[in-house]
């Protein structure tokens, strides 16, 4: 090697290791940590291959920096002077790629993405960005180091060279040491307002807002490693562009911070969201307070049922199905629930032991529903009903209820002699009505009694 190639490639070895080396300083005497992570949407190409690559590396320890460099070093040095100038290089193109390997994965799979177009949420893409290249022109200053050339170029060109890579580095700072204050979400400082959602949250003056906020976002959980290390300014720019449009939120962030603490994080931040949230809440509230009112009145106006014989029990009430069935279980359901699947044989009711189902026209709307417990089987009635199904059930724990899906009104039990064999009777009208869009239409009349026989009986269809 000729002395001045000699003299440039230590220079070029020198200056790789000063940059590696640099961040790993600033970390010695820094008193706050900083950082920044990637966050991006899930459902990207790109993001998947990395996602699937990184699976495949995580065992594999990646040296420090600084120590990659000086071994680089060592090893093309020795085989230089030894005159091994190819193996030479090969330790120099080695180094390199252990450097780089995983800034040209993240880089590549984000370029990826951007060619295919794919949505990524990422607030801090482009910091992320220059802390790869920053490692690349590492890589770079290392690749120049082992090169040989078979003839002499003009000093010159060599130093521009140089030049122009310093250059390059001084405009893509290391995001490690990126400037910008980061609070830590100490339980000291956040659980005045419990930022967790163990209970009830508690609202800071105007003074400790911004803290309050920062708290939810940098405190455990998922959203704990990509917002950590980024700096107040940063979160509390993207906090107040959220506060003015909510439904700006991208997906990932309202599904791992979850929307009630997203909601409550902008909140602190916010008090003129928090009002508009208040005011929309509650009306919200009363819209609902007078839509179920309005299917009350609606079933209270029905005729109501004259048992042909004495029953023990019987109640009225205007009950929410919000997946199309209303159900009574005695225990705990399972995964599977055997007595939908049973009522789907004659589209009406459905049982299994301690299961009852029923179903209605459609999802999410108010029936009307009469029950009545009786301790002998009452007379067939057929008149006024559309469709008229009795099927066995056994009860298990001896206390049959039909649920309201929206924790409303409340239907006695129907079994009058405790656990064992029953029969039940369910009649229903009001089917056309339901299905145009009408709430409250349809309606239900329930009978239970005492039976041993476990036939489906299809009185009227």
């Amino acid at each position: 090697m000729r002395p001045l190639r000699w003299r440039v490639s230590l220079a070029l070895w020198g200056a790789a290791f000063v940059l590696a080396l640099t961040p790993w300083v600033v970390s010695l005497f820094a008193t706050e940590t900083y950082g920044v992570f990637l966050y991006e949407a899930y459902s990207c190409p790109g993001f998947e291959l990395r996602s699937g690559l990184s699976f495949l590396t995580v065992d594999v320890w990646t040296p420090p920096a600084p120590a990659v460099v000086a071994v680089g070093f060592a090893a093309w040095a020795l085989l230089a002077r030894k005159g091994h100038l190819r193996w030479a290089r090969v330790a120099g193109r080695a180094t390199a790629v252990v450097l780089s390997w995983n800034a040209v994965l993240a880089l590549g799979t984000k370029a990826l993405d951007v060619a295919v177009g794919c949505s990524t949420s990422e607030p801090f893409g482009a910091e992320l960005v220059r802390s790869y290249l920053y490692d690349l022109v590492v890589a770079a200053l290392i690749v120049l180091a082992v090169r040989t050339r078979r003839a002499v170029r003009p000093r010159w060109s060599t130093y521009v060279r140089v030049l122009l890579a310093l250059v390059l580095v001084l405009l893509i700072p290391r995001t490690d040491a990126a400037p910008g204050k980061v609070t830590e979400a100490s339980p000291e400082l956040c659980e005045r307002w419990d930022t967790m959602g163990y209970g009830d949250e508690k609202t800071p003056d105007d003074a400790h807002r911004e803290q309050a906020y920062l708290c939810v976002v940098r405190q455990e959980g998922v959203l704990q490693a990509k917002y950590f290390g980024t700096s107040d300014d940063r979160l509390l720019a993207i906090g107040r562009r959220l506060c003015r449009d909510p439904s700006g939120a991208s997906q990932d962030v309202a599904g791992e911070l979850g929307e009630r603490r997203l909601n409550a994080a902008l909140r602190y931040l916010c008090p003129d969201l928090a009002r508009r949230q208040d005011a929309a809440e509650e009306r919200a509230r009363a819209e609902n307070e007078r839509f179920i009112a309005t299917a009350r009145r609606r079933c209270d106006r029905l005729p109501r049922h004259r048992p042909r014989i004495p029953a023990v029990r019987a109640a009225r009430a205007a009950l929410w199905s919000e997946s199309g069935t209303l159900y009574a279980s005695e225990e705990e359901p399972g995964e599977d629930f055997p007595a939908l699947d049973d009522a789907f044989t004659n589209h009406l009711v459905g049982s299994a032991p301690g299961q009852l189902a029923i179903l209605t026209a459609d999802e999410a709307m108010h029936v009307c529903v009469t029950v009545e417990a009786s301790r002998r089987r009452p007379p067939v009635e057929l008149k006024g009903w559309e469709q008229v199904v009795e099927v066995g059930y056994r009860s298990t724990t001896g206390d049959l209820r039909l649920i309201d899906d929206d924790g409303g009104d409340d239907l006695p039990d129907l079994t009058a002699g405790g656990r064992g064999a029953y029969r039940v009777r369910v009649h229903m009208r009001g089917l056309d009505a339901a299905m145009a869009g009408d709430d409250a239409r349809q309606e239900f009349l329930v009978m239970v009694y005492p039976g041993t026989s476990t036939r489906q009986v299809v009185l009227r269809k």
